[in-house]
């Protein structure tokens, strides 16, 4: 898988984005177009988010409503909302693909969530 941190940011802990192209992706603006406007589910099927290409997304958590603002930082995916009426922090990603599946990690390389690519 090749892999390289491109940007945006997604939020709801589901997914804060950034993208690293890999054998499906071919750079970050790749990255994005696989992410944004395509419904993303979660691996263990815990939630699903929708971003759309204006800087929002929507979805749910545990069956609680996520809300989400996001922007690409440099080469970052950054992201922020509410899950429920929880706020989620601020919090850049990075994002990789590889066989359907969008991973994001946080900066300390820790995966925070799973989707699998709709």
């Amino acid at each position: 898988m090749i892999r390289y941190t491109p940007g945006l940011v997604i939020a709801a802990l589901l997914a804060g984005c950034v993208a690293a192209p890999s054998d499906e992706a071919g750079g970050p603006a790749d990255v994005f177009a696989a992410i944004v406007g395509r419904p993303l589910v979660e691996v263990d099927g815990r939630g699903t988010l929708t971003l759309a290409p204006d800087g929002t997304g929507l979805g749910t958590l545990d069956g609680q409503p996520v809300t989400v603002s996001w922007v690409r930082e440099g080469e970052l995916f950054c992201r922020s909302g509410f899950r429920g009426v929880v706020p989620v922090m601020y919090e850049c990603q990075t994002v990789d693909i590889a066989q359907g599946v969008a991973t994001f990690r946080n900066a300390d390389g820790i995966v925070s969530n799973r989707y699998r690519l709709g």
